[in-house]
């Protein structure tokens, strides 16, 4: 029993280390966060091949609203520079193409899907831009890391993002058509029946 207890108090005091460390603590948060998005983005581009509008719009709005706020504040308490802040306002100029769409005639809809297509990638460009505002603002102390655990976190990201591609576009192997359905989700086309096993 005394053994037990020892034990207990040995695990306390490392969860207590961690608790008063915030760079530990920040360099988890930051990972699990932009490893999640990175995960999910991927995994529905990979599996669909494409960028669902939800997640294009919200980029847009996480864009928009970190500008908005951060015109609204004094220039020197700015966090971003106008680089940055015109990097935010990229998804708009997307946005604003669908308002346009009425104005091409149907000889000109070839080039209105370009100039779409065009501006739907650069809001994806734009992804490093909003994860990097976003990180100053929630998580500021994440940049202070020692620079061998930012480049942990890059490598951690950018392989969650790999295999989520992976496993997007192979979800045959690891999913059937029905639990994308039981989801709520569109069916990938190379999803297998559970009942045809095609």
């Amino acid at each position: 029993m005394q053994e037990f207890r020892k034990e207990l108090r040995e695990e306390q005091q490392e969860v207590n280390r961690f608790l008063n460390n915030s760079l530990v603590r920040n360099y988890y948060v930051t990972l699990v966060a932009t490893s999640f998005a990175a995960w999910t983005l991927m995994f529905n581009y990979g599996a669909y091949n494409t960028v669902f509008y939800r997640t294009l719009l919200a980029i847009w709005v996480l864009c928009t609203v970190i500008f908005l706020a951060t015109v609204m504040l004094p220039k020197h308490e700015r966090p971003f520079g106008t680089t940055q802040l015109i990097g935010l306002l990229l998804p708009t100029l997307w946005l604003i193409s669908f308002f346009l769409r009425p104005f091409f005639l149907n000889e000109e809809q070839g080039l209105y899907q370009v100039v779409d297509d065009v501006l739907a990638f650069i809001t994806v460009l734009a992804l490093p831009n909003v994860g990097y505002a976003i990180l100053i603002i929630t998580q500021g102390e994440a940049l202070r890391l020692p620079w061998r655990l930012l480049f942990a976190m890059i490598i951690i990201v950018l392989v969650v993002s790999v295999a989520g591609y992976w496993m997007g576009a192979n979800n045959y192997l690891f999913l059937t058509c029905e639990e994308f359905a039981v989801a709520g989700d569109f069916m990938p086309l190379n999803c297998v029946s559970a009942s045809s096993g095609q």
